[in-house]
């Protein structure tokens, strides 16, 4: 599963996350990294509000759909 496709409430694990090199290190210098837990607090009509760190954080879905759960 994709945390683009998680459910508001939802709080899940990445597992790993895909694409190209600065893409990757630009979402792990977010906080999203495997291992770290992540959860939904609100889906909007292009992206997401996600909870991860302890920080709320937007994210389209593009990118989403590049952080496996």
């Amino acid at each position: 599963m994709f945390l683009s496709g998680m459910a508001q409430g939802q709080q899940r694990v990445i597992r790993a996350v895909i694409g190209e090199d600065g893409l990757r290190r630009r979402l792990a210098e977010l906080g999203f990294v495997p291992g770290m837990k992540v959860r939904v607090l609100a889906r909007t009509s292009d992206g997401m509000i996600v909870e991860a760190r302890g920080s709320s954080l937007a994210i389209d879905f593009r990118s989403g759909d590049l952080i496996v759960v």
